[in-house]
């Protein structure tokens, strides 16, 4: 099966559109939780919580310090759980390059990484991820205040987020886009462009919960196809059970 028959199958299965977002939360007395630390914080996580979303997301970012076979260890227990692995990479870099991080991220069992299409090759990285059984999700909107002025640069005569949303459709599986509310600069109406242009892609949205983004509008518009990233509104909450639960029963009650 391919990223998307996979993220589809566990939706049926799981009966939810949560992706739970395990990004190992940084201490206030070190710069960063110790690697093993890490690991076990992401592999409890997965425990208490997989009956309650279908798939899990990592931030590279937050886990550079653990090696392959660690993160291997992680995406075959949330597999064994019936998860699909997201790599949020933000893969941006030429060829060969691009070409040996895909080879890790293979080995290290995630379904699907995201990247950046600036470079230009967005073609060229998703056929060899694709050759190595890996979804692409390309990022089009994001909801921090910076790329407010990004999303409207142009490109060639098209805006940034225009170009980003047709790469997309092109070639890859997904695109990123932010939750839209009214504290941050996405419209509904960016979100029904790129809707336009990307028909039955999936959708990976983060900045549900503690980034105050709005799910009902965007469960709307793309369905079963929406893949809801929530990390710090369940993994830091006093009761992440409780909170996951809560997600995945509101945005349920939202399909119906």
């Amino acid at each position: 099966m391919n990223f998307i028959e996979k993220y589809k199958k566990a939706v049926k299965e799981k009966n939810s559109i949560l992706c739970l977002g395990l990004d190992p939360k940084i201490k206030e007395s070190s710069l960063m939780r110790i690697r093993e630390e890490k690991a076990e914080f992401i592999f409890e996580m997965i425990s208490k919580l997989h009956e309650y979303c279908s798939a899990i997301k990592i931030n590279r970012q937050f886990v550079l310090d653990l090696t392959p076979a660690d993160l291997k260890q992680l995406t075959d227990y949330a597999k064994e759980k019936g998860l699909v692995c997201i790599a949020d990479h933000k893969l941006s870099d030429i060829g060969n390059t691009n070409f040996a991080a895909l080879e890790t991220i293979q080995k290290e069992g995630f379904d699907a990484l995201t990247i950046l299409p600036f470079p230009g090759n967005t073609e060229e990285t998703s056929r060899k991820a694709h050759e190595l059984g890996l979804g692409v999700i390309v990022l089009a909107l994001m909801s921090n205040p910076e790329y407010e002025q990004i999303k409207n640069s142009s490109v060639g005569s098209e805006p940034m987020f225009v170009y980003c949303a047709k790469q997309a459709a092109q070639f890859a599986d997904a695109v990123v886009i932010g939750a839209p509310s009214e504290k941050n600069h996405l419209s509904m109406d960016e979100v029904k462009k790129v809707k336009e242009i990307i028909g039955d892609r999936l959708v990976l949205m983060p900045g549900v919960g503690a980034q105050g983004g709005e799910a009902e509008e965007m469960i709307k518009t793309f369905g079963e196809n929406l893949i809801i990233n929530v990390g710090r509104g369940i993994i830091q909450d006093q009761n992440p059970v409780e909170a996951a639960k809560k997600y995945n029963e509101m945005f349920n009650k939202l399909r119906k």
